[in-house]
């Protein structure tokens, strides 16, 4: 009996404690923890991360397999020695700290300016740090042979990793300006050699072997490139503007040059400059003119901000440029691996291409050797054609080009020695798009892409919705799934861990590891898969998490990776056989708080199908209450189920744990659109979903509240004109009138491609069906309106035209609607800072007066005269005027 008796006290105390358990509220914001930035020692015996918190930040260091721990405040980005016996840190004193891993002794280096540790390939370590004081000296440490070395007046540095190299730029006088050298330091013979003399060195770089230097001088704002290589005395003056092959209306611009990898190449760039000034007196007038490529909006910001990549050879110097007028390298090129080739494309951003027979794309190989080009594609037709141009991509050996075609639904390869390409994909009865990519092919949709190359350009690795294939470039193997079809027969994509772009050709006998999403329960997880081996992967462990790729020890089967749960913040964990994670780290601020859980649900929709969201409900969920449920929407979301969601201000839609925190159910729907009525989808998945959800006597059906922003705003604006069922709505950045937003701009450019192809999806223009921009616009349904409104939109956006605002704020004032409108001089298609912050509190009190019942503030019920901007908030509860 005394047994039952203090675990039924313990258990009503713990009930007690739970419902005690604060509301979060705006001040938690700004401190809110996280932890970031892991790295994991060499050996994998040692663990450091930060904790993000204002006011102070904390690094820890710790033992993976041991109970030891070290935390510090405040202090600058940390690294492990390669000995595994030691990291490095900079102190909020400016001290440098060698901390010996496992103890609690610390090695200090005061006043220091900077520092870097540099490991190279030949088991050297160097560690180079500066005084912040005096001569300001650097010092180059051999964190292996205890031995330093240093130089006075050093202003900057940059480091060869491959060769033990830094080039140093010191300047006289320890001053800023004036005259400068930069010194060649061989750090394994001491040498030192002074290439060049001068003033305002900018940019510079090494190529692959540290035999070769380019950089560039500021002389009076315009540039010259500089080369220097082994052997030479001094470094040359090799390009200017006044250099033969540059064009008169352009310069050098200050950008990075960045050598080829086999060094026969120094890739730069031009600018235009102004050849031509206006006379003062003269009229400023764009003229636009139908026979315009480009609206005068979209060449004026151009004018200033276009590049063009122009290369020289280190051999015999001659210079060419890479790209010309209307044209663009394409975004994946690296240029470091262009040894040979690169792809241009022709019209490849002109977003009005899809109709403009002028701006059709075309596809070029070029020789980076001599300018010579071979046209791979032409004419390319509307099918996303910015997206389609750039999709194409260059093998690590140079071999092949590989590119996807939508019309085709097939990836073709072609063979840049032979000139021919290929279908290399033929027969191959899958979808190339993502799984939940639902436009309509072939207008839109986007290819999963490569996943990587096997060594000497012999195989590549594809994408589809679910799986992974090995496919012969050179079409004459017969295709493989590697991942055996199990994706697609288990619901689960999955995906190569890392970054494509970065990741090296793979051998034939690889292990790889894999990242999982099970597209039906949401889990994610691991696999294993040997490339060579038929067969399905292996599972290594899936749940209800969300991981990021994990970070492998250099020297150890010890990896690290950051999971996280909607119940559970990111943490970090380590594991050796991925079926079992132990913690290294531990903050979990949400449990101080009530927090909320998440679950799929799933409901039918008018015409019988079924689509899903996600229902947050607080943690305190009590079944006999009644809440008020808010809905917000943006395309489809279901995949974030298990996400966590750190509690912050609104910068554009609602923060979904501070309003569940509150005492609200939020619902997420996926939204499965219409083609030419995406608004009629909007209408039947958001008013099916409150309807099921309000079956449940937990749910009050009194108080229904909607909230988007940007293309959510237009859905927020297309519901309260088609709709009674909602008792406030709030929107931003929407659009409410079709036909005028259709003329309008979207950063410069038309928005005219915005409805017609994209995320419109009207797939005609304007005079083709106009009923359909006029069923489409909220503005012609405006006096259909019943649903409170606040609006919040900027002059400042440029990606949808505040008189979209104007327009619909304006006909609701003048019909008599309950609407507020919110501006925020320092806005843009957003808010942040203090405006978020306020947008945050005003949209709280907006929700919390019509569905919690609180009184409604004075800037509701009042409103704030133009002349208080700035002065009267208008925050506080309005105790007499109780009806705004």
């Amino acid at each position: 009996m005394r047994k039952t008796f203090l675990f039924c006290v313990a258990f009503i105390a713990h009930l007690l404690l739970f419902a005690q358990k604060p509301t979060i509220d705006t001040s938690v914001f700004a401190k809110w923890p996280f932890v970031d930035n892991a790295k994991i020692s060499p050996n994998g015996k040692y663990i450091t991360y930060s904790i993000r918190s204002s006011p102070s930040d904390s690094q820890i260091f710790a033992s993976i397999h041991a109970d030891w721990k070290e935390t510090f405040s405040n202090i600058s980005d940390a690294d492990f020695l390669s000995n595994d016996k030691y990291a490095i840190f900079k102190t909020s004193d400016d001290s440098l700290c060698l901390l010996q891993l496992g103890t609690s002794h610390k090695l200090f280096i005061a006043r220091t300016a900077s520092y870097m540790l540099f490991k190279d390939k030949r088991s050297h370590e160097w560690l180079v740090y500066q005084e912040i004081e005096g001569d300001k000296k650097f010092f180059v440490r051999n964190m292996i042979s205890g031995e330093t070395l240093s130089e006075n007046h050093v202003a900057r540095y940059l480091f060869d990793e491959l060769n033990n190299t830094i080039l140093l730029q010191i300047n006289k006088n320890n001053e800023s300006i004036g005259e400068q050298s930069l010194c060649k330091w061989n750090l394994l013979t001491g040498e030192k050699k002074v290439i060049w003399k001068g003033e305002h060195v900018t940019k510079c770089g090494f190529d692959e072997t540290g035999q070769q230097v380019a950089f560039l001088t500021d002389e009076q704002s315009k540039y010259t490139l500089w080369y220097f290589k082994e052997g030479m005395e001094q470094a040359q003056r090799w390009v200017s503007d006044t250099t033969i092959g540059i064009d008169a209306y352009l310069e050098l611009s200050n950008e990075q040059p960045i050598f080829s990898r086999d060094g026969r190449s120094l890739f730069f760039r031009l600018k235009r400059k102004l050849v031509d000034k206006p006379k003062p007196a003269a009229v400023k007038v764009d003229i636009w003119s139908y026979k315009d490529l480009h609206l005068q909006e979209e060449q004026l910001r151009d004018i200033s901000s276009r590049m063009f990549t122009a290369v020289i050879s280190t051999g015999d110097k001659q210079m060419h440029r890479l790209e010309f007028e209307e044209e663009t390298l394409n975004f994946n090129i690296d240029l470091k691996n262009c040894n040979k080739y690169l792809i241009v494309t022709k019209n490849g951003g002109n977003i009005d291409l899809w109709w403009q027979p002028l701006a059709r794309s075309s596809v070029y190989l070029e020789s980076v050797l001599d300018g010579s080009r071979v046209l791979l594609k032409e004419n390319i037709p509307y099918a996303h054609d910015w997206f389609y141009s750039l999709n194409f991509s260059i093998s690590p050996g140079e071999k092949y080009i590989v590119y996807y075609d939508p019309f085709e639904n097939n990836y073709f390869s072609y063979e840049i020695a032979s000139k021919i390409t290929r279908n290399i994909t033929f027969g191959i009865d899958v979808r190339w798009r993502g799984h939940n990519d639902r436009w309509e092919a072939p207008v839109f949709g986007y290819p999963e892409g490569i996943a990587g190359w096997l060594e000497k350009d012999s195989a590549i690795l594809i994408y589809d919705a679910f799986d992974i294939w090995i496919i012969d470039p050179f079409g004459k193997k017969k295709p493989l799934n590697i991942t055996n079809g199990y994706g697609l027969t288990h619901n689960t994509v999955l995906r190569l861990t890392g970054n494509s772009k970065y990741r090296k050709p793979l051998a034939a006998h690889s292990r790889l590891l894999l990242r999982a999403f099970d597209t039906e329960n949401k889990y994610s997880g691991f696999y294993s898969k040997l490339l060579d081996r038929p067969g399905d992967p292996l599972l290594l462990t899936k749940g209800p998490y969300v991981y990021t790729d994990p970070i492998k020890a250099e020297r150890s089967d010890i990896w690290v990776v950051l999971r996280q749960s909607v119940i559970d913040a990111p943490n970090y964990f380590y594991t050796k056989n991925w079926s079992s994670f132990t913690a290294l780290s531990y903050v979990q601020p949400q449990r101080e708080y009530n927090w909320m859980t998440s679950q799929l649900v799933s409901w039918t929709l008018p015409d019988n199908s079924l689509t899903q969201g996600i229902l947050y409900k607080p943690e305190n969920f009590n079944i006999h209450k009644k809440y008020p449920l808010l809905i917000c929407y943006y395309e489809e979301r279901s995949h974030e189920l298990y996400e966590f969601k750190k509690p912050e201000v609104i910068r554009a839609e609602i923060n979904i744990p501070y309003f569940v925190s509150r005492g609200y159910l939020v619902l997420v729907p996926d939204i499965h659109y219409k083609m030419g009525t995406p608004g009629e989808s909007v209408v039947n998945t958001i008013i099916s979903g409150a309807r099921y959800l309000c079956r449940n006597s937990w749910v009050d059906s009194t108080r229904l509240g909607i909230e988007g922003h940007s293309f959510g705003g237009w859905e927020t604006n297309y519901l309260v004109t088609h709709s009674q069922l909602f008792a406030a709505a709030a929107e931003g950045a929407g659009t409410s009138d079709l036909i005028s937003s259709y003329g309008g701009l979207f950063i410069g450019q038309s928005r005219q491609f915005g409805y017609e192809i994209s995320q419109g999806r009207i797939r005609s223009s304007l005079w083709q069906q106009p009923d359909l921009y006029i069923n489409g616009s909220p503005i012609f349904r405006a006096d259909q309106v019943t649903t409170p409104l606040l609006m919040m939109h900027n002059k400042g956006d440029e990606a949808v035209p505040w008189a979209q605002a104007v327009e619909f704020f304006t006909a609701l004032r003048r019909l008599g609607k309950k609407v507020w409108m919110l501006q925020y001089d320092k806005g843009t298609h957003s808010v942040d800072g203090n405006d978020a912050i306020d947008y945050t509190i005003r949209m709280t009190q907006f929700f919390d007066h019509y569905l919690m019942g609180c009184a409604a503030p004075k800037w509701m019920t009042e409103g704030i005269p133009a002349s208080r901007k700035g002065i009267d908030l208008g925050y506080e509860l309005d105790g007499i005027n109780k009806i705004p």
